[in-house]
């Protein structure tokens, strides 16, 4: 124990020197991401093209643009259409979103339902005004189409974002994730006229009316509009922008449902004006009043009378003095009333209750945008550098942006009871386990019980799993994300686990039998945000003791990827450090000759036998002290290490350890 200690303590500083010279030169090439900032918020989400992709779709972008980046140079595909990719952020790119903006809101939202309404006699008529206005509406939106293939993107992912300029990406995201669909359903009308304009056919006027309703299926087009107002209206992203400075969170929220209604309403005044027109103006709810011959009079007076009478019929006031004639008219008094009861009720039940968990979801997102904010100032004013002020900005960015995903994770893992909550972390953990080294070995139960006591962990950018001289009490699943091995003076190994999952910290597992086992040989840091599964020492040591041959295990693999390394014969791509630690060693301080020998020998040795063991933690102890030991003791430890095994063999001498 007492050379444990002094073993220990010997790491410990050499792990604070370490961790000062990664400080001073380990640059992540991963943090090299921007963050989302304010300004990037609320209506700026409208105009710039913002795409918001999933974990698992923004880490292949994230390799995609890596890929692309060349002696510190960014290559841009074009587009699909051969064409350079012009910024999201460019003012005519800008200015063109802006355009379809207040088209949806204005042009679709009320004109196409009344030119539905009023203008399918003349539809296919160029000589009607009707036909010119949605073909002009329609070439707009085929248009955006288009164009929407030649305008960058920014990928989002919780509070990071992407400007993606290349153009294969920039289809893949929009056709995948953003609003293609949408678009090309909006512009199928203007297709459909197009071929009704230019087709020697001719349809009869059945048909005509049928069809013209396909003009309906740009209202589509408002589904994403609203989502993302409303979203930003609950999410506190209208604290950033300058209207939150003129109009509360409240007056946006109210307007946003004023808005919704009015849409609503005039949907189905025109609906029903469209009813009249099929069943014809004189048999319909038209004639149910007799101050006004209503058939005959102008357009816009039938128009108001429809939407009198939808305010009247969703309020449930019921004047009644129009009333419906048909089966048709009545079905769509029956949805007005039955929308309006809900529309109303939930306009006056959900404004104080979403307007009071807005209030509080803002400030936490208000004051986690405003932390970052605060963080960026303060490094400006601290002078500085750029990179290294962007990897702290990161850091605060994942930290925030994944603090409520990881309470939800420790909510519920600590709430289950225990049988239920071993369950729930072997239905998860034991799927990861058979791609890992050493716990892929395992039988089946006992994958089990080793997932049945694994915890949850979920770490931002720049997190030390452990340092290099700490004591080995834990390891880790890595499930998702990427971690940089660490050691002093020996550079650094990166693990991704992006396509499989790895096992880290494997060293635990020989702690009972290894001594040099017991202190870590790494440091172990987070590269980009990470999930991790993590089996703490006073958990597993239970386990080890009852089932020797989890240690046994990993003592064989561990010989095995020593010698299959040293002598260029491995094909196992995963990374272990207690054989990285051995084979380094022998490569830069051992002779080869004796170097070979000892791999020789390391072959020959057995963990069931006893024989492995004592041999690891001789090549452990070389290598911790090649610091402290010079060539001479080191060919000294290495002649004493091969007796000691071959008398432990023999039964010469007792298994212990040898001194320095």
């Amino acid at each position: 124990m007492v050379k444990l200690q002094q073993s220990s303590k010997q790491l410990v500083d050499l792990g604070k020197l370490q961790a000062k010279w990664v400080s001073a030169t380990l640059v992540k090439k991963s943090e090299a991401q921007d963050y989302v900032n304010e300004e990037d918020q609320g209506f700026a989400a409208l105009l710039a093209r913002h795409v918001d992709v999933p974990t698992a779709a923004w880490h292949r972008l994230l390799a995609a643009l890596g890929a692309e980046q060349q002696d510190g140079q960014f290559w841009h595909r074009r587009s699909i259409f051969l064409l350079p990719v012009v910024s999201p952020y460019n003012l005519a790119a800008v200015l063109w979103q802006l355009t379809i903006l207040l088209l949806d809101l204005v042009y679709t939202a009320f004109w196409v339902p009344m030119n539905v309404a009023f203008c399918t006699a003349e539809y296919g008529n160029l000589h009607s005004g009707c036909t010119v206005s949605d073909l002009v509406g329609g070439c707009f939106y085929f248009v955006n189409v288009l164009v929407s293939f030649q305008i960058g993107v920014v990928a989002t992912h919780g509070y990071r974002k992407r400007t993606v300029e290349d153009g294969g990406l920039v289809a893949w995201l929009y056709a995948r994730y953003g609003r293609f669909w949408l678009d090309f359903v909006a512009s199928v009308p203007f297709i459909y006229l197009v071929v009704l304009l230019a087709g020697s056919f001719k349809l009869n006027k059945s048909w005509v009316n049928c069809l013209s309703l396909l003009r309906l299926l740009r209202m589509v087009r408002l589904v994403s509009i609203s989502k993302v107002v409303y979203v930003d209206s609950l999410s506190g992203r209208f604290q950033d922008s300058s209207i939150a400075r003129r109009l509360s969170v409240t007056v946006l929220y109210s307007a946003l449902l004023a808005y919704q209604l009015a849409v609503a309403i005039n949907l189905l005044a025109c609906i029903m004006v469209l009813c009249a027109y099929f069943e014809g103006y004189e048999n319909s709810w038209m004639s149910s009043v007799s101050w006004t011959r209503l058939w005959e009079a102008a357009p816009i007076y039938q128009w108001y009378c429809a939407v009198y009478w939808m305010i009247v019929t969703t309020t449930t006031t019921g004047f009644g003095d129009f009333q419906p004639r048909s089966a048709a008219e009545q079905v769509v008094a029956n949805v007005a009333m039955v929308g309006g009861m809900v529309m109303f009720g939930v306009l006056v039940a959900s404004i104080g209750n979403a307007l009071s968990r807005a209030t509080a979801e803002a400030h936490q997102a208000y004051g986690s945008r405003r932390k970052i904010m605060h963080v960026k100032e303060w490094a400006e004013h601290r002078a500085l550098p750029p990179i290294i002020s962007k990897q702290v900005q990161n850091f605060y960015a994942d930290k925030y942006g994944r603090k409520q995903e990881d309470a939800i994770d420790m909510a519920v893992m600590s709430e289950l009871p225990s049988r239920l909550r071993a369950k729930v972390a072997r239905a998860m953990v034991v799927p990861l386990m058979a791609d890992c080294h050493i716990l892929m070995e395992l039988p089946e139960d006992l994958q089990s019980l080793l997932a049945e006591n694994m915890r949850p962990i979920r770490l931002p950018a720049g997190e030390d799993l452990c340092q290099q001289g700490d004591v080995a009490d834990c390891f880790w699943v890595l499930q998702d994300g990427t971690v940089q091995a660490v050691r002093y003076k020996e550079g650094s190994v990166t693990i991704d686990a992006s396509e499989t999952p790895r096992l880290l910290g494997e060293g635990v597992l020989l702690g009972d039998v290894v001594e040099e086992c017991r202190v870590r040989p790494w440091t172990l840091r987070t590269v980009t945000p990470c999930r991790l599964w993590g089996l703490p020492l006073q958990d597993l040591l239970p386990l080890m003791r009852m089932y020797p041959a989890i240690g046994l295990l990993a003592a064989e693999y561990v010989k095995f990827k020593v010698v299959y390394t040293y002598n260029g014969d491995s094909t196992d791509d995963h990374w272990c450090e207690l054989a990285a630690v051995i084979v380094k060693y022998m490569q830069e301080h051992v002779p080869d000759d004796e170097a070979t020998e000892m791999v020789a020998d390391l072959f020959k040795t057995s963990a069931e036998e006893q024989t492995l063991q004592p041999m690891l933690e001789q090549m452990l102890e070389m290598c911790a002290s090649r610091n402290t030991t010079g060539g001479t003791t080191t060919t000294m430890l290495l002649q004493q290490a091969r007796y000691r095994r071959q008398a432990q063999h023999l039964h010469l001498v007792p298994r212990r350890r040898p001194q320095r």
